[in-house]
Formats: structure tokens, C-alpha cells, sequence
């Protein structure tokens, strides 16, 4: 009879080899607090985007290992918007979750959008500081991380931003509409908006850049003014029945007169009130002005038409304080700009 032939069955067995599983990491990107949508973020190696409220989610194996970092384009390891490396395997980070990764910038807004005048043409001019020694990007495909919004959907902020206190300008006629102002730059996390028309800028090195005049030059010439008033009237005072002996109707005539005086001279320097020195060509809504300074001249020599006779004294000071007018006169500028 033939002999049978034992069969075996093959059972698998555990090996060492451990078996993977997914696991979800997710949490926040904010600056300050404030969550910064459309933020990159580097997964070893692959780019993962936070939404529009600055969360994120995503899938890894549970005992792989990950490094978290800044997404946007590096140069020299710096990166515009950047934080502390998350580092650890799936399983920790999902043990973490949610995170707050807790962001900083290096790129933020330098003040307020102001307009500048170039060859007789508005710009709108958006300031910003980058703190690092060095050039970095922000991608217009980062969308709010670096976006330009205006009337005219034509313009766009750079995406290159160089070391220090700069900015950028667009003519200010694409944010205009009927008479209307709008507009609006984001920037890692910050927005710049223009509601209404800019003010002036103030950077004299900037091109077209205006200079706002220093009132206290404006303030030198009525501080002395008064100073020649209350040393005339404080003369004639100490005179009175010495060498001069007036009528009640000429009692107050150099105090009268050097009220008139200074006030006159008041009204010629309050045109000038927040005026600029500007570089270039003016468009409508700014004019040129002359410094009157022949008037606030005519005015101080007043000071001394018409002294009476006893009153003399008053007069022996008339050419050194004329020529210290004349002094002050020549620090203010021969004309300003006046801006609406």
C-alpha cells in the first residue's frame, strides 16, 4: 500500500520589524497671538499650508521621524516669518497636538502709507523694516502672507524685500475710484490700508519726498518779536514822567503798537503751519507758496515808526535787532509746499 506524506502548515509569526501606523498632527501658526493664514510650513522637506484662520493638519506616520520649520524661502537659514524647529516622531507630535507654533517676523509695516510726488505724479508709498542682514522673499503665491489690493486689480506689492527701512510705490490713481480712496497691502500677518488720502510723506531722501518745515523756525521769529514788544513797553514804562510825559490818549501807544505787530506777524506764519520743502513738481492737490517775508519784515520795523521823542532809548537797539530778524529770516525757506 503507498505511504502517505505529512503535511505542515506555515503559521507567521511576529517579527522585530514594528508596524506603522498614521497619525494626525495639527494645531495653530500665529504671531503675537494672531493666527497667520496661508502660512508655509517646511514638513521635512515637503510645504503644507496653514487655512484661511492659520490651522493646519496633517498626516504622518506614527514612528517616522520630523522636523517642523518655516516654509518660506530661506537666505542664509533666515526666513521672513520663522520660528523655533519643531523636531520629534510622529507619535510625539500627534501626542502634542494641537500645537501653537508660536511665529515671529522679520518683515513688518514702517508706518503708515504716505504719498509721495515724482515728476508730477502721485505714488502711494507703503514703508516696511526688515530686521535681518540680509534680502528675503515673501511670494505673491502666499496670497494674504503678501497681497495688494486696489481698485484697479493692476499693481502688486514686490516679493523681494531688501535689508533695513524701505518700501514701495504704486501711482496713487490705482487706488482711486470716483473720488474714493481704497486699498489695502498684507504683509506677514500686518495690513497697511489706505481709507482716505495719504498725508505726505515725510522722508526728504525719499525720491519726490517732502520735508515737513520745523515749526520752531516759525516760533524763533514771534518768541523774538514778543521779546522786542515787552522790552520796548518795559522802556517806556520805566521813562514815563523822565523824558516822556504823555497824554492819557498816548499812554498805551507802544504797547498798542507792538500788539498790532505781533499779531500781524502771527497771521503771516499761521499760512505755514504744517507746510513742506518738497523736491519736485507738484500735482493739483498741492501749491507752491512764497514765504512772505517781506511782510513780517514791514511789520517788525513798524516797532519803531513813530517812537515819541522821550522814548529814544528805544531805538538804540533798532539795528542789532533788526539784523538779528534778518537772521532768523534767513532759516526759513523761500517757499513751502501746501498739501490738501
Amino acid at each position: 500500500t503507498g505511504t502517505s506524506t505529512p503535511t505542515s502548515t506555515v503559521t507567521p509569526t511576529a517579527t522585530d520589524t514594528p508596524i506603522s501606523k498614521d497619525v494626525q498632527i495639527f494645531g495653530v501658526a500665529v504671531i503675537n497671538q494672531t493666527p497667520i493664514p496661508k502660512m508655509l510650513l517646511d514638513v521635512n522637506g515637503t510645504n503644507i499650508e496653514t487655512n484661511e484662520d492659520g490651522e493646519f493638519s496633517v498626516t504622518l506616520l506614527d514612528i517616522g521621524t520630523y522636523s517642523i520649520q518655516s516654509g518660506l524661502p530661506r537666505n542664509g537659514g533666515v526666513s521672513a516669518i520663522y520660528f523655533d524647529e519643531l523636531v520629534g516622531t510622529g507619535q510625539q507630535l500627534a501626542d502634542q497636538s494641537p500645537i501653537t507654533i508660536a511665529m515671529q517676523r522679520h518683515i513688518s509695516l514702517g508706518g503708515p502709507v504716505c504719498r509721495q510726488v515724482y515728476n508730477g505724479i502721485e505714488y502711494a508709498y507703503f514703508p516696511y523694516i526688515n530686521t535681518a542682514s540680509v534680502p528675503l522673499q515673501i511670494p505673491l503665491s502666499t496670497g494674504p502672507l503678501n497681497s495688494l489690493e486696489s481698485f484697479s486689480g493692476q499693481v502688486s506689492p514686490p516679493e523681494q524685500f531688501v535689508s533695513g527701512a524701505s518700501g514701495f510705490a504704486h501711482p496713487l490713481s490705482h487706488f482711486m475710484q470716483a473720488g474714493t480712496y481704497g486699498g489695502r497691502w498684507r504683509i506677514a500677518g500686518q495690513e497697511l490700508a489706505i481709507s482716505g488720502p495719504p498725508q505726505l510723506c515725510s522722508s526728504a531722501g525719499d525720491p519726490g519726498g517732502c520735508s515737513q518745515v520745523d515749526s520752531a523756525l516759525y516760533q524763533r521769529v514771534l518768541t523774538f518779536t514778543r521779546n522786542v514788544v515787552q522790552r520796548q513797553v518795559q522802556t517806556a514804562n520805566s521813562l514815563v514822567g523822565r523824558t516822556w510825559r504823555p497824554n492819557p490818549s498816548n499812554r498805551l501807544v507802544i504797547f498798542n503798537r507792538g500788539a498790532r505787530s505781533l499779531a500781524n506777524i502771527r497771521s503771516v506764519l499761521d499760512r505755514y503751519d504744517g507746510t513742506f520743502v518738497c523736491q519736485d513738481p507738484l500735482i493739483s492737490s498741492c501749491r507752491t507758496m512764497k514765504v512772505n517775508k517781506q511782510a513780517i519784515r514791514a511789520w517788525f520795523y513798524k516797532l519803531y515808526v513813530g517812537t515819541p521823542a522821550g522814548l529814544s532809548p528805544i531805538l538804540r537797539l533798532e539795528k542789532s535787532q533788526k539784523a538779528e530778524l534778518e537772521r532768523l529770516l534767513r532759516a526759513l525757506p523761500d517757499e513751502v509746499v501746501s498739501c490738501d
